[in-house]
Order: C-alpha cells, then structure tokens, then sequence
C-alpha cells in the first residue's frame, strides 16, 4: 500500500507502507507529513509549507491530535472533506480512477517493482526532459535503485552515461519494442487504429497513430505505432 500525496501540478510525495503496517495516527504524522514537508522545505527553502491547504478525508489517523499539532507546526491550512464532491473529493473522482486505468490489466511480482515503476513515472511528471539527457536517466536509474537495490546506488551514480550513449541505446530499445509489437500484432484477434493530430500552431504538424489490440487469450496491447510529420 501506498500513501500519495499530490496537487494540481502533480504528485508530491509516496510513501511505501512496510508490510502489515497499520495506518495510525503516529505514522501517518512522523512518516506521511514529515515526507510532505520535506519535500516543501527542499521546493520553497524559504516558505516551506508555510500557507498551504491541505484536504484529506476524515480517517481516523487523519484526525487525531498528533496529526493536527504537526499541521499547525508546519502552518498548513486543513480544508474541510466534502465526500461527495468531484472537486473537493479528488482521490475518489479522480486519483483512483486513474491508478486504475493506469494498472489494469499490469502484474507485479512484487512490491519493490510496483514502487519503481511509480517512481519512475513519477520523476518523469515532475521533470519532462528527453531521454537522451544522461543526468535524467542516471536519476530514474537511482530511484528504482534506491528501491529495489538499495546497496548498488553508488555504483550507479558513476556510471557515465554520453549523449552518444545514450541515443544508441534509445535505437535499440525502440527496435526492440518495434519487434515485440510486429509479434503481438500478428496474433491479434481483433484490432483497431486511432489518430491523434497536432493542434500546436507554432510546432510541426504530425499525426500520431496507435493501435490496440486483443489476442484469444484477452491479452490487451495498446502502442503508439508511428509518429507522421
């Protein structure tokens, strides 16, 4: 289980709920709202969370004592919980309903990968850089590092990564994603096509094909298949 928090820019924070752990008022306090904090204090040194509203529902650990003394020391504004609102229930209109179109259908073997995976996804959201900048991949690289080899993340961090380097490898990877698609494609029971034009006056007009497709065992694959300027 996860514990994310995020707003309308994106995510903030996840934390990694260990096994068998119980969501109480102490953990949700020393380890939810310390990680929001720190992440405000290295976003706003100056501000920090000073003047922000936060809007959780109405779970026990959200209300206890300790959780409203560690709010009111770090100056954030709680916002009162409307259930049965798209806008001020945005977990259940929104958050969830999109982990669910994002996971459907996804295993996991275990919970390090999922935690990567999101991790991974979630830098990406924040910094939307090209896959050829080698500081951005050594950043992915160390967070799934961080999570599923916690003692390789030195090593990693020395790894030297060219802009050269880095463009081979993406040439690789999209043959080789080419040739898996080319094989799924081939057993598809049913499949359907849908386009996607560039509405971006002031950049080049392409048009963006994917496709989707199902097999007889119901495996589902969708794919963007060509990129036409």
């Amino acid at each position: 289980m996860y514990c994310i928090f995020f707003y309308s820019n994106g995510p903030v924070c996840q934390i990694c709920v260990p096994k068998y752990q119980t969501i109480t008022g102490s953990f949700y306090t020393n380890e939810c709202l310390t990680e929001v904090e720190k992440f405000y204090q290295n976003r706003r040194p100056r501000t920090g969370t000073r003047g922000l509203r936060i809007l959780h529902d109405n779970a026990r650990p959200h209300k206890t004592k300790l959780a409203r003394e560690k709010l009111e020391a770090m100056k954030i504004v709680e916002l009162d919980y409307s259930p049965y609102s798209p806008d001020l229930a945005p977990c259940d209109f929104w958050l969830f309903p999109m982990l669910m179109k994002y996971l459907s259908g996804r295993k996991f073997e275990n919970r390090a990968q999922m935690g990567s995976r999101y991790k991974v996804a979630e830098i990406i959201a924040k910094k939307p850089k090209p896959f050829s900048d080698g500081e951005f991949i050594k950043e992915c690289l160390r967070s799934v590092a961080e999570i599923i080899y916690p003692d390789k993340t030195d090593q990693i961090s020395k790894i030297s990564l060219s802009h050269q380097t880095i463009a081979r490898r993406i040439v690789d990877l999209s043959c080789s994603i080419e040739n898996t698609l080319i094989l799924r494609a081939s057993n598809f029971r049913f499949y359907s096509l849908a386009l996607d034009e560039s509405t971006d006056a002031t950049d080049t007009a392409q048009v963006a094909i994917f496709i989707r497709g199902i097999d007889d065992d119901f495996n589902i694959t969708e794919e963007m298949a060509a990129l036409v300027h």
